[in-house]
């Protein structure tokens, strides 16, 4: 009966460290994934600012 419920509660916590790790994984995912989108928000910005200026050059 009492191994039992050890098993029962280990096999919880063990769930529990699983399913976090696996929010910090999708929580850096994310992280990188809206870096990576505010980046290329600036790069595009220059590009078109760069493109303008040549525009009205020529």
């Amino acid at each position: 009966m009492t191994k039992t419920l050890l098993y029962s509660i280990q096999s919880g916590i063990d769930a529990e460290k699983s399913s976090i790790r696996m929010r910090k994984v999708f929580h850096t995912v994310w992280n990188s994934v809206r870096l990576f989108r505010s980046m290329l928000g600036i790069v595009l910005g220059i590009l078109a600012a760069w493109v303008e200026k040549v525009c009205e050059i020529l």
